[in-house]
């Protein structure tokens, strides 16, 4: 009985002290990192289970005695840093009854002395302290360890492990204590520490820490002519495998000036870290289309598909700079084992030809990137919620032809559907208005002659038929097959009729194995309006991209229009209105309603409190808030709204489920502790 009275009254503190579903108060910023080395990181961290008279066996309190719980933690950050490990030790140990220790806690009013001090302190420049949580602070040994070494010029990063409560007080303790730069910290529950070494990984990676350099590089070699430029490759899966299928006899083409791309003999399996940024000096591997690529300019782009690094440039990359615009590259292995290859193999690695002839209706004639310059994409416009303001016009061959398509013609050109199935999964994402663009002139059946018909044409075809209210879009979808690396003709007809300077422009196409082209660049141009990353995807591979054009929609900041429930929140007589979203989360409370809750006040920015039920659904979690924002947190099963001190950044993942309509500036002056009624309106 008292050790549950016990952790009752630790429990009753933690509340009291409010630590909320953030459980990161003040969270200072995040500022620019170092790139981390191995003998500039230290891991500090004390450990119950490590300064305790016995080995701990019992199952006591998660943040007081877990055996082991900070330091697993400590390890993690050691596995993705490199950094050195210091385990702090108090000269005098703690008992092993749990009650006994929790009494030592509160009693405790002096720093315990340390068996041993940091020999040099000096050497690191980013010093990450680990600890559990006791009475929702930092225990003393760690006041000790920050007094005994000067940290004021250091990066100091936080770590907890916790019963429940989170990180309290603990992070706002140490940056005060130290005058530390201070990053955002971690806090887990002590009995999932055992699974958190991707949240820890995930949340270096968020804060800015990098990796060390592998420590296991491949040297290789890219030969161009007489031309050797040195590389590595890194250790990763994706960079081994490319290395097993060494030597590569690469033909390239040079886009945008920026980059020499193309097509590798055999195919990777293993995947890896995928982005769509790019830096000179690259080596990169596209698995969308099975491409290699070597970047020397122009770092700033975003990139229209995902690519991998697997390696890096080490010698002079610029003179790639002054290359033709089609290149033979060798990559092999930097060993005189290594055979030579020649320079001008009998049955260079050539990617398949287009169905298409290369020669463009307009525009460069040279082979289009697997990456076609994205444009940078400016501000994204306010998504609407209403369909009547989107428009989601294309351009199908198979609509447009004589009979319907039914051979196996080229999938750009003539695929039965391809675009239209394109705009129909656009349409169920954003509830859109379709327009089919339809030509007067229908084209033949037969595959070629529709290649001659599309080199022969000199003039845009005329239309059908018009848009008659182009005016109510504020967003107009343009989807067409890439034809000779460009947009047909019969898109031309389309801006030409239509003024879209106002709009914003999101295209999207098939094509035939040599991507989007310059159709990106040629819609800005002739529109003149915002035109946001397109969307390109092969013919045949049109069917199964459904979940890539929502993913493709939600990276450009087009969000669903929702249908939302209209909720009131009751606080004794005032009555504030409000909407669920239509989300899995938000449904699943809304069948737990009414819901009559305690909330308490934390750092008048939020009132949190538990839920009555279980939530199992899950969705986008995220680690800010706006004011007016309803959430649930999935970690501890509450529910929280919010009204002031936007700007903060929390220490656990909170997923919105709606807002406050109503004026939200009235939860300021309410009290620390408030019954909040939750149902839906009448």
């Amino acid at each position: 009985m008292k050790k549950i009275l016990t952790v009752l009254c630790l429990m009753l503190v933690a509340v009291f002290c409010l630590v909320g579903c953030n459980n990161t108060p003040n969270t200072p910023s995040t500022p620019n990192n170092p790139t981390i080395t191995n003998d500039k990181v230290l891991i500090a961290y004390f450990s119950l289970a490590e300064n305790m008279e016995k080995e701990v066996e019992g199952n006591a309190s998660a943040s007081m005695n877990l055996p082991g719980d900070v330091t697993r933690l400590a390890n993690y950050i050691q596995e993705y840093t490199g950094g050195e490990l210091f385990s702090i030790r108090t000269v005098k140990k703690y008992p092993n009854d749990f009650d006994a220790v929790v009494d030592e806690n509160h009693k405790e009013t002096e720093n315990p002395a340390l068996q041993s001090k940091v020999a040099d302190m000096s050497k690191y420049d980013t010093v990450f302290i680990g600890y559990p949580v006791w009475a929702t602070t930092i225990p003393r040994a760690i006041r000790t360890f920050i007094a005994e070494n000067d940290l004021s010029d250091k990066t100091v990063v936080p770590f907890c492990s916790h019963d429940g409560y989170g990180a309290g007080s603990s992070y706002n303790t140490i940056k005060t204590l130290s005058g530390a730069n201070t990053l955002e910290g971690f806090a887990v529950r002590g009995t999932s520490v055992a699974n958190s070494q991707a949240d820890v990984n995930a949340w270096l990676e968020r804060i800015g820490i990098e990796r060390p350099a592998p420590t296991t590089q491949t040297q290789i070699e890219l030969v161009v002519g007489d031309t050797v430029i040195t590389g590595v490759l890194n250790d990763t899966a994706v960079a081994q495998e490319f290395r097993s299928m060494l030597p590569q006899n690469l033909r390239l083409s040079r886009y945008s000036d920026r980059e020499y791309y193309g097509s590798i003999s055999g195919k990777i399996s293993a995947d890896g870290e995928k982005k769509r940024t790019f830096e000179k000096g690259e080596i990169s591997y596209c698995p969308a289309n099975n491409s290699f690529a070597v970047w020397f300019d122009k770092e700033y782009q975003t990139l229209g598909m995902d690519i991998i690094k697997i390696g890096e440039i080490t010698s002079d990359y610029t003179v790639l700079e002054s290359m033709a615009s089609s290149i033979q590259m060798t990559v092999r292995l930097s060993s005189a084992e290594t055979p030579v290859v020649p320079e001008q193999p009998e049955t260079p690695t050539t990617p398949e030809q287009p169905s298409v002839p290369d020669t463009p209706t307009d525009g460069d004639s040279s082979a289009t990137p697997t990456v076609p310059e994205t444009p940078t994409t400016p501000e994204q416009p306010e998504t609407p919620s209403e369909s009547g303001k989107v428009l989601i016009a294309y351009f199908s061959l198979a609509e447009n032809m004589v009979n319907e398509v039914e051979g196996d013609a080229s999938a750009s050109m003539a695929l039965p559907g391809d675009v239209t199935r394109l705009a129909k999964y656009i349409q169920d994402y954003t509830g859109g208005d379709i327009f089919s663009i339809h030509t007067v002139k229908k084209y033949p059946n037969d595959f070629q002659a529709v290649v001659d018909e599309n080199h022969s044409e000199t003039s845009n075809p005329a239309l059908v038929e018009r848009v008659t209210n182009i005016d109510d879009y504020d967003t107009v979808f343009i989807g067409y097959p890439v034809w000779a690396t460009t947009i047909p003709r019969a898109i031309r007809t389309f801006i030409e009729e239509n003024d879209l300077s106002g709009k914003t422009i999101v295209p999207f196409c098939s094509h035939d194995g040599y991507g989007a082209g310059s159709s990106y660049n040629t819609i800005k141009t002739l529109s003149g309006a915002t035109t946001l990353d397109g969307f390109a995807v092969r013919g045949t591979s049109v069917v199964n991209s459904q979940a890539d054009v929502n993913a493709w929609l939600e990276h450009i900041g087009i969000e669903k229009p929702s249908t939302q429930v209209r909720i009131e929140l009751i606080v004794g007589d005032v009555t504030m209105t409000g909407v669920l979203n239509d989300t899995a989360v938000a449904k699943e409370f809304l069948a737990l309603m009414p819901q009559t809750m305690r909330l308490g006040r934390y750092a008048d920015r939020e009132y949190y409190g538990s839920i009555s039920g279980t939530i199992s659904a899950d969705g986008e979690r995220k680690r800010t808030f706006a004011k007016g924002e309803i959430t649930y947190c999935p970690a501890n099963n509450t529910f929280a709204v919010w009204f002031d001190k936007e700007e903060q950044t929390l220490g656990m993942d909170v997923i919105k489920i709606g807002e406050i309509t109503s004026d939200y500036t009235v939860l300021e002056s309410m009290s620390s502790s408030i019954q909040m009624t939750v149902r839906i309106a009448a």
